[in-house]
């Protein structure tokens, strides 16, 4: 008789921008905020650092929405020993459910399986194996079964399975994963993940469907697909503020080719009106993420080519963010920025007394931030 071993809730502070937790994008973001998951000393490259698997979402209740959400990490500041942790998504409020010191070295990977009421995650690592049945029993999360594959270093030794912390043969275990071969059967693949994944980012929020209709109308997004939960980087935020500003003003900028790393019109036409003037030695990045601070800075760019193109004005300057508890975090060249359009009501905080300048913004979110700025202008 297996006993079961109680797994406390332990609930922790949500660090995504937001009080509540409303979709995948943001589970996952959650995970890679709270945890390491695969850190790399510097100048050290494991070889098992490709096609690893760093997490997996499980929809338990079969609703269409991820409840669960596992973490397999590698911290190479503690003897390169591997963990796992289990997060539960409640209503939105994050709860650690389950962690683990699985052990080992390098080329983690995690999977896990809803079955019922049952949730099987296993951890695989180049030289071990970890897994763990936990199941739903009187509003807890409880340990149901634990298993261990433990060979030697470099696989000379003979294979040692431990179920439970009892020592087994080969036979045992393989007549354990019989037993609950329906929850393994239930496993995704990870192209299947990245599938249901990169879909579900496919769609815009329920609270931003009008607004992103009317980017559509106005001309600001086109009809090629994008992915609105993810996080926009600088060339597709380029791409919609100067759609915006061209639409608005009625006018079609030309431009030559400003930087190095990108051909993108719409980042030529952005620096040949001032909006954008790149990233140093004439590079833009195109790929990488972008700031709420350097958003407002590119709007307030384009806010002023606008004022100059018609010779009327559109916004007042302002460096008050007296009402913004991180005001300290605005860099210096991006305050009159951000203060001039949260005066103007453009860019608004995440929360009453949060302006957050250093988070990323969602493809929808900026798509907004656009169509206020072409509305005014309008």
């Amino acid at each position: 008789c297996l006993s079961l071993i109680m797994v406390s809730s332990v609930g922790l502070s949500v660090s995504a921008g937001n009080d509540n937790i409303e979709n995948d994008a943001q589970l996952i973001d959650y995970a890679k905020n709270v945890t390491s998951m695969f850190r790399e000393p510097d100048g050290f490259v494991g070889a098992w650092e490709y096609n690893t698997v760093k997490y997996m979402l499980a929809d338990i209740s079969g609703d269409g929405k991820n409840e669960l959400l596992a973490v397999g990490y590698t911290d190479y500041d503690d003897e390169s020993y591997s963990y796992m942790e289990v997060f539960e998504n409640d209503n939105g409020k994050i709860n650690k459910i389950y962690s683990a010191d699985t052990g080992g070295y390098g080329g983690l990977q995690v999977r896990f399986a809803s079955y019922n009421n049952d949730i099987y995650i296993y951890e695989y690592h180049y030289h071990l194996f970890f897994g763990v049945l936990l199941q739903y029993k009187n509003g807890n999360w409880e340990e149901q079964h634990k298993e261990e594959e433990i060979i030697d270093l470099y696989g000379e030794g003979p294979t040692v399975f431990k179920l439970d912390g009892v020592e087994i043969d080969g036979d045992a275990y393989r007549a354990y994963e019989e037993s609950i071969k329906d929850i393994y059967d239930e496993f995704l693949t990870w192209d299947e993940l990245q599938n249901k994944y990169y879909n579900s980012l496919k769609y815009p929020s329920e609270w931003a469907k009008t607004d992103i209709e009317k980017a559509k109308q106005y001309g600001i997004i086109d009809d090629t697909e994008h992915y609105y939960l993810d996080n926009i980087n600088r060339e597709q935020f380029a791409e919609l503020i100067v759609n915006g500003i061209e639409k608005a003003l009625k006018v079609s900028a030309k431009a030559d080719n400003a930087f190095t790393d990108t051909d993108n019109q719409a980042v030529n036409k952005a620096y040949a009106m001032g909006i954008v003037t790149g990233t140093g030695e004439g590079i833009f990045s195109p790929e990488a993420k972008i700031t709420r601070q350097e958003i407002a800075t590119m709007l307030y760019r384009a806010i002023k080519y606008a004022q100059k193109a018609t010779g009327n004005t559109y916004i007042e300057e302002s460096t008050d963010l007296s009402n913004y508890s991180d005001k300290g975090s605005v860099s210096e060249w991006a305050k009159t920025a951000v203060g001039s359009l949260a005066k103007r009501g453009i860019i608004k905080g995440v929360s009453d007394t949060e302006i957050a300048p250093l988070h990323n913004t969602t493809y929808e979110q900026a798509a907004i931030l656009v169509v206020r700025v072409y509305e005014m202008l309008k």
